[in-house]
């Protein structure tokens, strides 16, 4: 997926395994997906086996429970991810969250882990949940983060950078 032009759909869940490293190969283009997306590395030998960049654009648009699992967070990663999800159960963060940018769409998602990639906001940002901060850096870029749960940091950055932040429920800072 190299050209803006370049669209998939899939049905059911998009799973990914393979020796070959795909930087490079996901610039462009979008992928949607009506079920679960996983990405398993096939070895720790071969761990970029997703790596997008550019504007490849992976898109979740089921309307059921969907789940998002990366063997290999921040060896792998989405690009852009947009969630249209809009079941009442939405979307389950199996492990870290690894995407370069998180446009939600008021979707149902589950706690999300920041730790494995560097998370820069480019719009304001509302989280249903609890917002876990385990490593990497969070830069809010001058918009407005909103966790409408508990927002609790034992790892990594969280820049303000002329941002706003709002937290409904408890922040905890439990770094050693």
């Amino acid at each position: 997926m190299v050209n803006e032009a370049g669209y998939i759909k899939v049905g059911g869940s998009f799973i990914t395994k393979s020796y070959n490293n795909h930087e490079g190969y996901l610039t462009a283009g979008t992928l949607e997906v009506k079920g679960d997306f996983i990405q398993k590395a096939y070895s720790s030998s071969y761990p970029g086996n997703f790596r997008a960049s550019g504007t490849h654009k992976v898109i979740l648009s089921g309307e059921k429970l969907q789940k998002v699992s990366f063997d290999t967070p921040g060896q792998s990663y989405f690009n852009i991810f947009e969630i249209r999800n809009n079941s009442k159960d939405g979307v389950i963060f199996e492990n870290v969250l690894a995407a370069k940018k998180l446009i939600l769409n008021d979707s149902n998602i589950s706690a999300i882990s920041v730790g494995a990639i560097n998370w820069e906001l480019t719009e304001d940002v509302t989280i249903k949940s609890d917002l876990y901060i385990t490593g990497s850096v969070i830069n809010l870029n001058g918009y407005k983060l909103k966790v409408e749960g508990n927002l609790i940091q034992t790892g990594g950055t969280l820049y303000i950078n002329g941002g706003q932040l709002y937290v409904e429920g408890d922040y905890k800072i439990e770094n050693n």
